[in-house]
C-alpha cells in the first residue's frame, strides 16, 4: 500500500509540474497599468493544490521543476532575475500554505493557509525585488544604465495612477532618486495583491473541487504515515 501511494504520489507530483510549467511558459501576459515585464500567470495555483494534496516539500520540488523546465527550454526575458524570485516566492509560499493546511488542526484551515500564502506572496516580492530582482536586473540587462529601466518603470506607474484617476492625474516626474520607490510602492506592491488574490481564488475553487480526488488517491485515510488528512 505504501509503495503504491508513493507511485501515484510521484506520478502527481509530475502532473503537477507539467501543468505549472505549461502554465508559466505560456499562458501569461502583461496589463497596461503595471510596467511590462511584470506579467500575470497561473503556475501558482497547481503548486499551492500540490501542497494541500501532499505536503510542502512536495510543492517547493514542483517550483523546482517549474524553474528547471523553463531555464532549459525557453530564454529569459529577465536575465533569469525574474525566474529566480519566482522560485524564491513559490518556495515560501509552498511552504507557508502547505504547513498551515498539514499540519494545523485550525479551523478552515485551508482559507488561513490561502490568506497567509498570499501575505507571504506579497512581503516577499517586495523584499526580493528591491534588494535582489531590480538592482541585478539593472545590471544584468541594461548593462547598469538606468535610462531605460526608468523608462518602462516610469510608462507603468503613470499608467496605473492615471488608470485609478480616471486620466485625471498628471504624470508623476520618475528619474534615478525615485524610481526604486515607486516600482515598489505603486508597481510590485499593488501587482503582486493583484496577483495572489486571483491565484488564492481560483484556488481556493478549485481545491473544493477536488476533495473528491483526494480521497480517491487516499491520502487522506492514514495518519500514520503523515499524509495529508482533508478537512471536512
Amino acid at each position: 500500500m505504501k509503495k503504491y501511494l508513493s507511485v501515484k504520489r510521484l506520478s502527481f507530483v509530475a502532473i503537477f509540474s507539467a501543468l505549472s510549467s505549461v502554465l508559466y511558459l505560456f499562458l501569461k501576459f502583461p496589463l497596461p497599468i503595471f510596467p511590462s515585464f511584470l506579467e500575470i500567470n497561473f503556475s501558482m495555483i497547481p503548486i499551492i493544490i500540490c501542497a494541500f494534496m501532499f505536503g510542502p516539500i512536495d510543492a517547493v520540488v514542483v517550483v523546482v521543476i517549474r524553474f528547471i523546465i523553463k531555464l532549459i527550454t525557453i530564454s529569459s526575458h529577465t536575465a533569469g532575475v525574474g525566474e529566480i524570485a519566482d522560485i524564491i516566492i513559490g518556495i515560501l509560499v509552498s511552504l507557508v500554505a502547505g504547513s498551515i493546511y498539514n499540519y494545523t488542526k485550525l479551523k478552515h484551515k485551508s482559507l488561513i493557509a490561502l490568506i497567509c500564502g498570499a501575505l507571504v506572496w506579497i512581503i516577499s516580492s517586495m523584499i526580493s525585488n528591491y534588494f535582489f530582482n531590480l538592482p541585478i536586473y539593472l545590471e544584468l540587462y541594461f548593462n547598469g544604465n538606468e535610462a531605460p529601466l526608468i523608462g518602462l518603470i516610469s510608462t507603468g506607474v503613470n499608467g496605473f495612477i492615471k488608470f485609478f484617476s480616471f486620466g485625471t492625474a498628471s504624470d508623476v516626474i520618475i528619474d534615478s532618486s525615485n524610481y526604486v520607490s515607486y516600482y515598489i510602492w505603486v508597481a510590485v506592491l499593488p501587482f503582486n495583491i493583484l496577483l495572489s488574490s486571483i491565484i488564492m481564488v481560483f484556488t481556493g475553487l478549485v481545491h473544493k473541487k477536488l476533495k473528491a480526488l483526494y480521497d480517491y488517491i487516499g491520502i487522506n485515510k492514514d495518519k500514520s504515515n503523515k499524509n495529508v488528512q482533508i478537512e471536512k
